[in-house]
């Protein structure tokens, strides 16, 4: 088994962090804002991670994706890693936030997320978001 953080840098999201810094074992400062428009670019993908998984009935619409950010909280690398469960399966888009933000995300099943500000104090930054309420999403 590969680990989330493997399929996150093959799906191109990078954490600065590393399990020596102190901000390894803490989540970011950071509430999700209330989403002003969101785009969904692709609503069911899988990564070559687990070519045996399946992901057809894995689908993110819009609406799923605003009901994940409605509910996310961001988690610490080290819960993300070590305590969440990961899917190969997974969707990508863009969204703006109501403050003026915006960024790229993407979900996974599971309820497991990772969300990239393009712009604001935090550009560049990716927070690993988890939506409890989520979890049972296409299981």
């Amino acid at each position: 088994m590969i680990a989330l953080s493997s399929l996150l840098a093959i799906l191109g999201f990078h954490s600065s962090t590393r399990a020596q810094d102190s901000t390894y074992y803490e989540a970011p400062a950071f509430k999700v804002p209330a989403v002003a428009k969101v785009k969904v670019d692709k609503p069911s993908e899988k990564s070559d991670v687990n070519p045996h998984e399946d992901c057809s009935a894995f689908v993110i619409t819009p609406s799923l994706a605003q009901e994940f950010f409605r509910h996310a909280r961001t988690v610490s690398e080290h819960r993300r890693m070590h305590e969440l469960d990961w899917s190969a399966c997974h969707a990508e888009g863009r969204l703006n936030f109501v403050d003026g933000q915006s960024g790229s995300w993407m979900i996974a099943r599971y309820g497991v997320g990772a969300l990239t500000l393009s712009n604001g104090r935090l550009k560049g930054k990716t927070m690993f978001l988890h939506c409890a309420k989520c979890e049972e999403w296409n299981r």
